[in-house]
């Protein structure tokens, strides 16, 4: 699962705009459209500031990634 589709979910959860998003984390429209599209890599900063303008813990974005992550078979284990 990729960050950006967890981001995206959350956008739209709570019905912001990317401009919204852009303006309460201190981040160009351009800047948070790629990260949001996955296009653009994103740093640990960038990250939590994103989550914090759009109102979501990056501890629990970053479990619920490897939980859909391990869900879909796409985690490798150590010995595999």
């Amino acid at each position: 699962m990729e960050v950006a589709a967890l981001l995206r979910e959350a956008v739209a959860r709570r019905e912001m705009t990317q401009a919204q998003v852009a303006e309460k984390a201190g981040i160009s429209t351009s800047q948070v459209s790629k990260y949001l599209r996955g296009v653009r890599p994103i740093t640990i900063d960038e990250l939590d500031r994103l989550c914090s303008s759009i109102g979501i813990s990056f501890e629990r974005l970053i479990v619920e990634a490897v939980h859909r992550t391990r869900a879909e078979g796409g985690w490798w284990e150590p010995g595999e």
